[in-house]
């Protein structure tokens, strides 16, 4: 009876976490947790399919604990393999990383739930179960670290970075050409966290704010925060773009930028969303659908380095009430 409970129980879930495999993502849910939480998921259902393997005891599963474990993981290479094959047919990434994963689950259901782990000597189980919790953790912990940082964007909103954590990076990406950008610390003796742009001569170059709370339409202002360590100005465009920008064709882009020029120094930059609008045909800025916030500068005649203190959503009437982002000196 328990067999046979244990057996219902693992099959359901395992045709649950087959289904999820193949299933498009919703596009409500951020592309950044979805790929942090399919981490997980990729390594709890192998673990789930290795499980149901040895409840259903097929012949060709040799008996011999070590001869099981390199059959386990053969099957797991082969039936992760034909997984990400057949993933891009269903609107999914194919990632060969996963079969990694694939293969970290089928060794979890292995080495720590069959009961055939209990005819190795002691110490050997131990050193293998030692080795794989390592090996998950290596694997898991940034997908955990993106996923905590993800559920914090939302829990901070109307801030949008302050980077007290190096895990805030990861909100944003390239902009156009690949230029570094890091977070750090004790610039200019400011102790608090900033993030490190490096601006290339390249014709476009700076980052983008890619992954973020998308309803904007209680904030008339956008404001932002920024150290110049140069001599020299620098003239930085900010662009904000919603979905409708991106589900167009690109012949027919309107984009919402403000230019504005920084100081050596500290400066903090405002920009009116409200006051952002396109070409009469296309309307104004659809605050309750954001999908980016850009800042870059354009053919820079030499290499910058422009340090991010902060971002964040206000209404200027009532700007002061809000928390502050951080004390910047100077301010």
């Amino acid at each position: 009876m328990i067999w046979k409970s244990k057996l219902f129980i693992t099959l359901f879930l395992s045709l649950v976490s087959f289904v999820l495999l193949f299933t498009e993502v919703p596009e409500s849910l951020s592309e950044r947790l979805v790929d942090a939480i399919w981490s997980f998921g990729h390594v709890i259902t192998f673990a789930l399919w290795t499980y149901l393997l040895v409840l259903l005891k097929p012949r060709f599963l040799p008996a011999n604990f070590y001869s099981r474990l390199f059959c386990v993981v053969f099957i797991a290479v082969i039936a992760g393999g034909m997984v990400e094959i057949i993933q891009p047919y269903f609107h999914r990434r194919r990632e060969l990383g996963d079969v990694w994963l694939n293969v970290l689950g089928a060794l979890a259901a292995v080495i720590y739930i069959m009961p055939e782990r209990k005819n190795i000597r002691r110490g050997m189980r131990w050193s293998l179960q030692m080795l794989l919790f390592v090996g998950l953790s290596v694997q898991l912990y940034p997908a955990a670290m993106t996923a905590t940082d993800e559920v914090r964007s939302y829990w901070d909103f109307p801030l949008l970075s302050t980077f007290d954590s190096t895990h805030e990076s990861g909100r944003w990406k390239y902009y156009n050409n690949g230029d570094p950008f890091r977070v750090v610390h004790g610039i200019n003796g400011y102790a608090e966290g900033m993030l490190e742009i490096t601006l290339s001569p390249a014709e476009y170059s700076g980052i983008k704010l890619a992954f973020l709370p998308k309803n904007w339409s209680q904030y008339d202002s956008l404001e932002i925060k920024f150290y110049n360590p140069d001599t020299n100005d620098i003239q930085i465009d900010g662009i904000v773009h919603d979905e409708a920008y991106l589900s167009r064709p690109k012949n027919l882009r309107k984009e919402y930028h403000k230019v504005f020029t920084l100081q050596p120094g500290w400066n903090t930059s405002i920009i009116p969303l409200h006051g952002l609008e396109r070409d009469p045909k296309w309307g104004t800025l659809d605050l309750t659908s954001i999908a980016s916030f850009g800042l870059f500068a354009y053919k820079l005649p030499y290499e910058r380095l422009l340090y991010l203190d902060s971002v964040r959503l206000i209404n200027l009437e009532n700007a002061e009430a809000l928390p502050n982002a951080s004390n910047s000196p100077g301010e």
